[in-house]
């Protein structure tokens, strides 16, 4: 099968089901695990399912076979949450796994998490993580090279919703961290002010300004990230695409250098994915041991160096440093450091009547 082909199906394939290790072996196995996960995760899980798989069979003698499935992160958990029957979840948002507990804590039989779900695996249960980049096409020809190239009214742009999903969400809080250090010096220099002379509320409203300029540019909210890739390479909608960074390199490998190019913007968010494995669901269909050791190999050598291989960042930095070609070293800066948490966050800017909804009204867009 050609790149183009095979980059033409993956982004058409949205939000459906798949079977991980062939058909035969989904009907001849010891353990069907079911992992619920983010809307641009095929290819790394599948990857991982491919080494994961054959490994467990020759260390246990158990024969395992999983099924993807992917959408939105938050529409996922909260699908999840209401009774899909998850073995094991991976998640591009806290709060989002978070949601398994807090949700279901009053139900009979408890949670289906446990509250401290973020303690059973190494770095707060996150194995990865990525950052924000973009993708042009070839030869940039709208010279986009970071953030405040997006507020140029010549710039049409493809986004996954910023509200709505934890891609989304990233590209619009780096955009307002950027807004808030960034665009707001620069507006002081023009005014011919001392940056370090700015109030808080000044810089806050330099960030909202510079985010909203951004809304008023975004062509394209789409409801997933792989949504919007189909947009900006199946459609040919807009000037620049904002996703994860192993989106835009899966787009520029597959699709080549010759449609394509990668942005990697000169500021960062440390987008950390999280996993857990589902006691409640895993334990009931037997499946409990499995789902831990599935989470297990993500952490091992081998583990890492797929997820390295896969586009993302691994927690394992000696890992991490044999990959440094695939994946430069980046200043990023941590949601807990400049909007004091996920909580703090989807409070400020992403519930109803937070900044996203009051900048989208000041646009005229409901």
């Amino acid at each position: 099968m050609s790149k183009g082909v095979r980059i033409a199906l993956i982004v058409l394939t949205a939000g459906v089901l798949s079977a991980c290790g062939g058909d035969d072996r989904a009907a001849d196995t010891d353990h069907e695990l079911l992992h619920v996960s983010y809307d641009i995760a095929r290819e790394i899980f599948r990857n991982i399912n491919d080494a994961f798989i054959p490994y467990y069979e020759e260390q246990t003698g158990l024969r395992v076979s999983v099924e993807q499935s992917h959408a939105g992160s938050s529409r996922q958990a909260r699908a999840v949450a209401a009774g899909l029957e998850a073995d094991v979840v991976s998640m591009n948002q806290f709060l989002d796994i978070q949601l398994l507990h807090d949700a279901t804590v009053d139900q009979p039989g408890g949670p289906i998490i446990p509250a401290d779900w973020y303690t059973r695996y190494p770095n707060n249960s996150s194995p990865y993580s990525s950052t924000m980049a973009f993708v042009v096409r070839t030869g940039n020809p709208k010279e986009i090279h970071d953030w405040d190239d997006l507020i140029r009214e010549d710039v049409q742009i493809v986004a996954p919703n910023y509200k709505t999903t934890g891609n989304g969400r990233f590209s619009y809080l780096t955009a307002w961290a950027f807004g808030l250090e960034r665009y707001a010096d620069w507006r002081a220099e023009e005014e011919g002010r001392d940056p370090e002379e700015l109030s808080t509320a000044e810089r806050e409203e330099a960030a909202a300004q510079f985010v909203q300029q951004i809304l008023a540019n975004t062509r394209v909210l789409a409801p997933g990230g792989r949504a919007a890739t189909t947009a900006f390479v199946e459609n040919n909608q807009g000037d620049v695409l904002l996703t994860f960074e192993s989106e835009v390199n899966l787009i520029v490998q597959d699709l080549g250098p010759d449609r394509f190019e990668v942005v990697v913007p000169s500021y960062g968010i440390d987008a950390v994915m999280y996993v857990v494995a589902v006691d409640a669901y895993a334990k009931e269909k037997g499946n409990l041991q499995v789902a831990r050791d599935y989470w297990d190999f993500i952490y091992t050598e081998r583990g890492q160096e797929i997820v390295a291989e896969s586009y993302y960042r691994p927690y394992n930095q000696e890992v991490a440093a044999r990959y440094a070609d695939l994946l430069p070293e980046l200043d990023l800066f941590d949601v807990e450091d400049v909007f004091g948490g996920w909580a703090q966050a989807n409070q400020d800017h992403f519930v109803d009547g937070g900044s996203f909804d009051r900048l989208m009204q000041g646009l005229g867009r409901n």
